[in-house]
């Protein structure tokens, strides 16, 4: 059985359809690292007896945070070389 043979559209599609997946995923985490921020901050307002476990999930919200922008820049790499690419073609 052969592969089917794939062009230069076709990798460039999947180029760009998997830059936009890290990117979705990459909105995705930073949305759940700022709410866990947020939800540990009032917690911490509102009950601070519980203080280490709230502060336990802040800092699992900036390890979010901060996994979201390393992927945001590793997606702004790939849409450099694939402009790059698309310049050679």
């Amino acid at each position: 059985m052969s592969l089917p043979r794939t062009s230069a559209k076709d990798h460039d599609r999947e180029a760009r359809e998997r830059i936009e997946s890290r990117r979705r995923v990459s909105i995705r985490l930073g949305s759940a690292g700022i709410i866990l921020l947020f939800v540990a901050g009032a917690g911490i307002l509102v009950s601070p007896e519980t203080v280490s476990a709230l502060l336990f999930v802040m800092v699992l919200g900036l390890i979010l945070v901060v996994a979201a922008f390393l992927m945001i820049r590793d997606v702004g790499g790939g849409l450099l070389k694939l402009r790059e690419l698309t310049k050679m073609l």
